[in-house]
């Protein structure tokens, strides 16, 4: 079986694991990935959206392969297979260590991408795939702003409640409490941690934890 991540660079190919038979011998710009990620991204390459502009069908030696374009980032599949391309630019060989570490110092540059500490320990010592860098980059992110406090706001709430607290809405008094008369329905500011943007952070989190390895 292939790997759950594959690394390969610019114009090179992706190859179905499920094409290729024993004796065949790879070029070494064909990288094999499981065959519902091939057929899945063979799908995108001949769709109408703008997903097409990232891959191209082709035959090398009368195997079909598609061809990574002018692309440099990490492509997902729906079986969590994880496609990372990095820049022909940054190419010296197959040092894909060298050229991920050119990627990361390119993207520092970019005003969004400012924050990637491309000599951070953790990165230079585990050799981390480019997603991962992503990852430990959000995480140190949100741990710097754990510690510094999350924001809390002043959410409103609504509860029928054995003791008053804020306000008493009459209408829903009556209308829930008429023979409950021991209970308030009451409205009230609560101040909670509970807002947009935590909820955005958290997630998140939960999302990268399907992703990371």
């Amino acid at each position: 079986m292939t790997n759950k991540t594959v690394c390969l660079f610019e114009f090179d190919f992706l190859a179905s694991e499920k094409s290729i038979n024993e004796t065949q011998t790879l070029d070494k710009n064909v990288k094999l990935v499981s065959d519902p990620a091939f057929q899945y991204l063979k799908q995108l390459c001949l769709s109408d959206g703008k997903e097409n502009r990232l891959l191209k069908l082709r035959s090398v030696k009368r195997l079909e392969v598609l061809q990574v374009q002018n692309y440099a980032g990490v492509i997902f599949t729906p079986d969590k297979t994880q496609i990372e391309v990095l820049p022909k630019v940054g190419r010296q060989g197959d040092d894909v260590d060298l050229a991920r570490e050119s990627l990361l110092m390119m993207l520092k540059t970019l005003k969004g991408f400012r924050h990637i500490e491309t000599k951070q320990a953790n990165i230079a010592s585990q050799k981390m795939p480019l997603l991962e860098v992503f990852i430990s980059q959000f995480l140190l992110s949100v741990n710097i702003l754990i510690k510094r406090g999350l924001r809390s706001d002043y959410i409103a709430k609504e509860d029928n409640l054995t003791f008053l607290k804020g306000k008493l809405n009459v209408g829903k008094q009556i209308r829930y409490n008429f023979i409950n008369k021991h209970k308030f329905y009451v409205e009230y500011d609560e101040f909670l941690q509970d807002r947009p943007a935590n909820r955005l952070l958290h997630s998140a989190l939960v999302a990268i934890n399907s992703y990371t390895h």
